[in-house]
């Protein structure tokens, strides 16, 4: 069930693929400049787990909150137009209610020797690799050497895979029709396997380049869209498809996005969804209901030096 309230989290991070390639919309990279942004995203879970015949569900709640500095820095950009960006994770915060309770902050140096830290201290400054083509669409992503899988994979899925970096919505202004301006309206599909057998997802997305704002130097854009399951892939032998191990009855997602033309990267980003189901395991099944909200922030080096900053843990009472 963890795995799923993980993979439901990234169903609902969406802004993936988006964006206009119009003139001053492409993105813009020089060796060596690094980009750093502020990612806080939440998310609120009810579960309604069946009991025994006759009596009601047991319900949970729990709600995750998390804050992720980080930083993209180009090494190379190519011929043909392509980079290289080293995509590092230089502070996180996490926080959780209900079930599984925790709070954890790397930046606190009594937080040092916690079980949160022994886990995340194999991303936190330890760069993944990401290879772009000129319009911002992934061609390569690589790991970090130091990252494993297990708890650490499933912990940080949300904020630190390939998935969730295309997620993220660093360029916003990839998948859309060249000659955009404003008022230019595309769709894109994705088509995602979830783990364990669980079954796929499809997630439809519609953007519209909705307008300029100071002077025309930044892009407002904005995403509507749904996630619905996949009909189940029939079995090797011919026979009948196994049926999915979760179940979306409703699935939608919203967001807006705002890109500076100038610089050719992204300035910000709001976005949230909401997915309803059931999932089914050798517990039974329980029904779901995923609210997630999320906001990306460009910040200035100086800003997000104070905000990189060593905090201390309170004094306990």
């Amino acid at each position: 069930m963890t795995r799923s309230i993980s993979l439901i989290a990234i169903l609902t991070v969406l802004f993936a693929p988006s964006g206009a390639r119009g003139a001053g919309l492409k993105p813009k990279l020089k060796p060596g400049v690094g980009i750093h942004y502020v990612v806080n995203l939440r998310s609120d879970q009810t579960w309604k787990i069946e009991s025994a015949p006759g009596e009601p569900p047991r319900e949970i709640k729990r709600v995750s909150e998390s804050e992720v500095g980080m930083r993209l820095r180009c090494s190379e950009v190519r011929a043909d137009g392509s980079a290289v960006l080293a995509w590092t994770l230089l502070y996180i915060t996490m926080s959780t209610e209900g079930s599984a309770a925790m709070k954890y902050d790397s930046r606190d140096p009594a937080q040092a020797d916690s079980p949160e830290a022994y886990l995340l201290e194999q991303i936190i400054n330890q760069p993944a690799t990401v290879t772009i083509d000129a319009t911002g669409e992934v061609l390569e992503y690589k790991d970090p050497p130091s990252l494993g899988g297990g708890p650490i994979r499933e912990l940080m899925s949300p904020v630190f895979t390939e998935e969730a970096f295309e997620n993220l919505g660093l360029f916003l202004t990839r998948g859309a029709p060249a000659d955009a301006a404003v008022g230019s309206v595309w769709s894109q599909t994705q088509s995602r396997d979830l783990p364990d057998g669980r079954g796929s997802t499809l997630v439809n997305s519609d953007y519209k380049l909705d307008g300029l704002e100071d002077d025309g130097k930044t892009a407002r854009i904005t995403v509507d869209g749904t996630v619905a399951m996949n009909k189940p892939k029939p079995a090797e032998d011919g026979g009948a498809a196994a049926p999915p191990g979760m179940v979306i009855d409703k699935g939608t997602h919203k967001g807006v996005g705002r890109w500076d033309c100038a610089a050719g990267q992204a300035i910000s980003g709001d976005f949230s969804g909401t997915v309803t189901g059931t999932i089914r395991g050798s517990f039974g099944s329980a029904d779901f209901e995923t609210i997630r909200t999320g906001k990306i922030k460009r910040t200035m080096p100086e800003e997000f030096q104070r905000a990189l900053a060593p905090r201390v843990s309170p004094p306990s009472d």
